[in-house]
């Protein structure tokens, strides 16, 4: 490494760990390039870029592409394909996909109308194999055979033919099922009874059946359908160039959804996002943005200064806050934890003379500190006392 380069990495660490002050120049430039970049640009940490720029309430402004106008022709595209698809043939961003189709009130593609082909289909068999059948969701198949008045199948047990029980072992139970029209849990059980062994496919053999599943959606569900593991399902799905469906519970965020968070509780913006609690608390952490709940009040500076000086778990008794909020909010902050003061030989001498929790008492210590450090010097501790 050669001397001009050790001396810009010693300037951008002295940088980022003296945490000197921000200027105005240095603020103007936030939310102007990604958190990433700009932290490199001026020698700061990400998360210390993120931090300010979260508490100053600046968002990140919309990349180039995003903020092209758009087009009639690119409007008439949207909701007739995953957002994924169009934002290839757009070349945008599946956020700004979504976003753009939220605005004008198209539904998804998974939402497309129904038609009457498929209509009729519906009350045929049970939800779920008819949802398979058509791409669907079962909640969706169910809610719309209820609007039209059409009754749950009725299952009627139905014999089994030498025909079919023939075929039982020479496909995964999904195609199979699909194939005799019956469902999945009633082939695997005759399948079972005879004492037949689950197919085992060849390398390179798929079904017709199984195929058409690959990009539909995610891997596992795929490999939970057809028995196979998730790993031959991508390895066929990027034989075949489709890309990766994220899960339903996975969904990327939009700009929309940022610019809530925080702004109402948790809770609420989950039902609203349709999200899970935990995965709109994560994000509202990892953007640093603070909660707007009672239970999680912004922190003041004199709380803030009371950080390291003490264990978090004292300070959080004191604050009335939870342990790990304390010690998320001094990570955050960059404060070091709070270091024990050493042993005097003084305290030391009274090690093992009487009982630990005696100890402790007297000392101001904790009962595991006692112990810990009487277990370090080789001291025995002082047996209890016998009641007469």
């Amino acid at each position: 490494m050669n001397e001009s380069a050790f001396r810009r990495g010693r300037d951008w660490y002295s940088k980022a760990v003296t945490q000197q002050p921000w200027t105005a120049q240095e603020l103007k430039l936030l939310g102007t390039k990604p958190d990433s970049v700009l932290a490199t640009e001026l020698g700061r940490t990400i998360w210390s870029v993120r931090l300010k720029r979260a508490k100053a309430g600046i968002l990140l402004r919309a990349p180039p592409e995003e903020s092209r106008p758009w087009l009639p022709d690119e409007d008439r595209l949207l909701g007739t394909c995953p957002d994924e698809e169009a934002a290839t043939k757009l070349g945008r961003t599946p956020d700004a996909i979504t976003t753009r189709r939220w605005m004008l009130g198209i539904p998804g593609f998974k939402r497309r109308p129904w038609s009457e082909a498929e209509e009729e289909v519906l009350g045929t068999n049970t939800d779920r194999v008819i949802a398979s059948e058509l791409l669907r969701t079962e909640p969706e198949v169910k809610t719309r055979r209820e609007e039209l008045g059409i009754p749950r199948f009725a299952h009627a047990p139905r014999r089994w033919t030498l025909q079919e029980e023939r075929l039982l072992g020479t496909a995964s139970d999904y195609v199979i099922a699909r194939r005799l029209r019956r469902t999945d849990q009633s082939v695997y059980k005759k399948r079972r009874k005879l004492g037949l062994p689950a197919f085992a496919p060849a390398p390179g053999e798929w079904a017709p059946e199984e195929i058409q599943l690959i990009g539909k959606m995610p891997d596992e569900e795929v490999a939970k359908r057809i028995a196979r593991s998730p790993g031959a399902v991508k390895a066929q799905r990027l034989k075949m160039g489709l890309r990766h469906t994220p899960r339903p519970d996975h969904k990327p965020w939009t700009r929309k959804e940022e610019r809530l968070l925080g702004k109402k509780p948790d809770e609420e913006l989950a039902k609203l996002f349709g999200r899970t609690l935990s995965a709109v608390t994560a994000r509202r952490e990892k953007l640093g943005i603070p909660c707007r709940e009672p239970k999680c009040k912004p922190w003041s500076k004199e709380e803030e200064k009371l950080l390291g000086t003490d264990l978090d778990r004292n300070i959080a008794q004191r604050l009335g806050r939870n342990p790990i909020v304390v010690r998320r909010q001094r990570k955050r902050l960059g404060i070091q934890p709070f270091c024990r003061k050493p042993w005097t030989r003084e305290e030391e001498a009274v090690l093992g003379t009487i009982p630990d929790k005696e100890a402790a008492k007297r000392l101001g210590r904790t009962l595991k500190a006692v112990m810990a450090r009487r277990n370090d010097l080789g001291i025995a501790g002082l047996g209890r006392r016998i009641k007469r």
